[in-house]
């Protein structure tokens, strides 16, 4: 089955999405990065506007690690009324310990990507441990967009 993701900044480009025809509404911000976060004011706005009405996608912003900073910052986000949180998992370390520290929110019902990336010489052998821990998806993508 073929769906369209589209990416979107704010309410008014959430509608026209909409509109479109998107099966999936994204909501990330590009000039902060390659996973650059929506203010969740932002983020609210467009749940409300959308209304139920299609799956709707965040990311959480281009952040460090860290266990506990990727914990709190995807709980924050979660609660939104989103439905699928995109998550990066940026170079190469403390992967395994950050899928652990995220272990409790997917069992909370958290629908979580992994978003591995393809020029920062990615671990494929976190797939088993993303898929055993509960992640929904993995997404491979670039962290630079220089279209190198």
């Amino acid at each position: 089955m073929t769906q369209m993701l589209v990416s979107v900044t704010n309410v008014q480009e959430a509608l026209v999405a909409l509109e479109a025809g998107a099966d999936i509404i994204d909501l990330k911000n590009p000039a902060q990065g390659a996973l650059g976060a929506l203010p969740l004011t932002v983020i609210h706005e467009i749940v409300a506007a959308i209304g139920g009405r299609k799956v709707i996608s965040a990311t959480v912003g281009d952040l460090a690690m860290e266990p506990e900073l990727l914990m709190r910052v995807t709980a924050h986000t979660g609660i939104s009324g989103i439905d699928i949180i995109k998550l990066g998992f940026f170079g190469t370390a403390n992967h395994r310990q950050c899928i652990k520290a995220l272990q409790p929110l997917i069992a909370n019902g958290l629908r979580i990507v992994a978003v591995l990336f393809a020029d920062q010489n990615p671990d494929f052998g976190l797939l088993p441990e993303l898929e055993k821990a509960g992640f929904c998806g993995v997404m491979l993508d670039t962290a630079s967009k220089d279209g190198g």
